[in-house]
């Protein structure tokens, strides 16, 4: 059914999707599948105190409306986690960076209950992204500030990316120095024609702005969009259409403008500039291929992705929205379980509710 305000309700069966509101699930009471939520031109920032403002610049946008794009408000209202590390002003949304540190911003519509969180990072003079640790199934991968990347732990399938595989572990961190890449050269031959021809070339990676790392193999990122993988390659989790291990770093050539990296198990998940999901490995190409989502998404983990209006979609072919849950701001899964965490500070796991302020 629809109202005077362009929204859209439905209620009933659902088995074919038919209610529209990104499950199968059926439901027997009325809800809108016109979402409404706040915009927000960038998630996460990172800061220098020698360029320390940002504005932060929300929408209310009311997604599935038959009348309007955008929603009317009244404003919003700021507030810092932490204003030893960054203030905001209350009103304007104008961050201001205090010191080195994490801090996140909480915006509220005045007029609604709509809310977002906005996470605020802040490094030092001569550095160039936020830090990072994560681990793999039997090894550890760091991102510094500095943007180079550290391993350390097995090395059999080459998950160190020093150039080789071996039994031998490497029980300190590591730097993965150099990534390669195809590089293509044009030249004009002596009748005029163009010839192209391709060789292999190396990059120092000394510019790295997301590290994921998985089973027996890892992920990286580079300030220009581009991802690297190395290690074990069994399912065509490297990208590179084989399923054959990489020792060092190699350049995945048909991924461009990407935002964020992930890795679930011996799956692969990448995350463009325009919120587009891209999975390759276990289950699915041994290329990235770009799968179909309804909203635009701004992270995953796990069998999970968490859209830009605070709902939160199965990671898959076909998404399935999961029912219940609204304005969440991050999303952590295993392979048996998930969980959410809202505006609120209020977590979610398979449907049970955890205040975290206890």
């Amino acid at each position: 059914m629809q109202k005077n305000d362009g929204t859209v309700w439905s209620i009933g069966y659902n088995g074919y999707g038919e209610l529209g509101d990104g499950s199968t699930n059926s439901i027997n009471y009325l809800e809108s599948i016109s979402t409404q939520y706040i915009e927000l031109a960038e998630r996460e920032v990172t800061l220098k105190l020698s360029n320390p403002t940002y504005q932060i610049q929300p929408k209310t946008i009311y997604g599935f409306n038959l009348l309007y794009e955008e929603a009317t408000n009244n404003g919003f209202k700021y507030v810092s986690s932490n204003t030893d590390i960054a203030t905001v002003d209350k009103y304007t949304g104008k961050v201001n960076a205090k010191k080195e540190g994490k801090a996140y911003i909480t915006l509220k519509s005045v007029s609604g209950e709509d809310e977002a969180v906005v996470k605020v990072n802040v490094i030092g003079e001569d550095k160039k992204t936020a830090e990072k640790v994560v681990v793999g199934n039997i090894h550890s991968l760091a991102l510094k500030q500095d943007g180079t990347i550290w391993a350390w732990g097995d090395n059999s399938n080459g998950e160190i990316g020093n150039g080789v595989a071996n039994s031998a572990y490497i029980t300190e961190p590591t730097q993965v120095e150099k990534g390669e890449y195809t590089e293509v050269i044009q030249s004009t031959s002596p009748d005029g024609s163009i010839v192209t021809t391709t060789t292999k070339a190396q990059k120092t990676l000394d510019d790295i702005k997301d590290i994921a790392a998985g089973y027996y193999y890892n992920l990286a990122l580079d300030a220009e969009g581009n991802v690297w993988a190395w290690g074990y390659n069994g399912y065509g989790q490297l990208g590179n259409g084989t399923t054959e291990n990489k020792y060092i770093p190699t350049k995945i050539e048909k991924l461009k403008d990407i935002k964020k990296v992930y890795i679930s198990g011996n799956t692969s998940i990448a995350i463009n500039n325009k919120g587009e999901v891209y999975v390759w490995g276990y289950e699915y190409s041994k290329e990235p291929t770009k799968i179909k989502t309804y909203n635009k998404i701004v992270s995953a983990s796990g069998k999970i992705m968490l859209a830009e209006d605070g709902t939160v979609w199965t990671l898959a072919n076909n998404p399935n929205r999961i029912a219940g849950i609204n304005n969440i701001v991050e999303v952590a899964s295993s392979d048996n379980s998930y969980y959410a965490l809202d505006t609120k500070k209020e977590m979610y796991g398979h449907g049970d509710i955890m205040d975290m302020d206890n």
